[in-house]
């Protein structure tokens, strides 16, 4: 039979040997139908909301559900820090009563007396003979294979997360750039029309020279001529120079004044408070029963 302290040397030297070999573990050498199973798991218990907490919490619960721990077991792992997940999972997993394992985190012990004193658990657990090492070492082995799981479904699972996030980003900045490429279409269209009322305001005329240079205009044309310059500034002052009235606004009744409806009649629909479609439909009715 084996003496205590044989039994402390070797369980420290297979935790070593543990550790070393969970790092050099590569996840791609699990058989798949275990990594099956485990992602079966996942979609068992996945819920959007669940995603809001901290995935290594998400996962631990997933791998409490495959080695179906106690809930006030996982409740107590809940409550750990990630970092020192490690050494009580282990204790949860090892067997070491619920009660003695808040007992430790209430002092504050460290990652090796938390150690030591699971291994005196199992000692105290199982008959000293010479199958206790045997025991230990497949204990162990167990609790580094559950811990393995552990990080393969976190990982899963940041894996989605940065996926599904990289797709929230790609969708936001394709509705910036289609933002953008309307407001630059907007400022074209009202530099355009702004250059327009400019042209009209300076009287510049594009037509055609008259055929008869010398003759002189009448009065009434000038008259006209100097009606219809006056009543281009009021609309400009009136409608173009409104902020309140949108560009898709400002172009409809434009469109309006050049087809030489009177300021009379554009009063009759022309509000920034309603909508292009809903001042072409009060247009449209005017029409019907005053101009036919």
């Amino acid at each position: 039979m084996k003496d205590e302290g044989g039994i402390a040397e070797l369980s420290e030297m297979e935790e070593k040997k543990g550790d070393d070999d969970a790092g050099k573990e590569n996840l791609g050498q699990k058989s798949e139908k275990h990594k099956e199973k485990i992602l079966d798991k996942i979609l068992e218990i996945h819920s959007p909301e669940k995603m809001t907490v901290p995935v290594w919490k998400h996962a631990l619960e997933v791998m409490c559900r495959i080695l179906k721990i106690p809930e006030e077991k996982e409740q107590f792992l809940q409550g750990c820090r990630e970092e020192e997940l490690d050494v009580w999972f282990r204790g949860v997993y090892e067997g070491v009563p619920l009660a003695e394992l808040k007992g430790m985190r209430g002092k504050e012990w460290t990652e090796g007396e938390i150690k030591a004193r699971i291994l005196q658990h199992i000692k105290q657990r199982i008959p000293l003979s010479e199958g206790v090492y045997q025991k230990i070492l497949e204990l162990q082995q167990q609790a580094r294979d559950a811990l393995a799981d552990y990080a393969y479904i976190r990982d899963t699972y940041l894996q989605e997360i940065t996926e599904s996030r990289k797709q929230e980003r790609d969708a936001q900045q394709h509705v910036l750039e289609a933002k953008d490429e309307t407001i630059c279409i907007q400022k074209e269209r009202i530099t355009e029309l702004e250059g327009k009322i400019r042209n009209l305001k300076r009287g510049k005329n594009q037509a055609e020279p008259a055929k008869k240079e010398n003759t002189k205009p009448s009065f009434l044309e000038h008259f006209k001529k100097g009606r219809k310059s006056v009543e281009i500034i009021r609309f400009r002052e009136m409608y173009l120079d409104d902020p309140d009235y949108s560009s898709e606004q400002k172009e409809f009744l434009l469109n309006c004044f050049e087809e030489n409806l009177s300021f009379e009649e554009l009063a009759r629909f022309a509000s920034p408070a309603l909508t292009v479609e809903q001042m072409s439909r009060l247009r449209r009715i005017y029409e019907k029963r005053y101009r036919t």
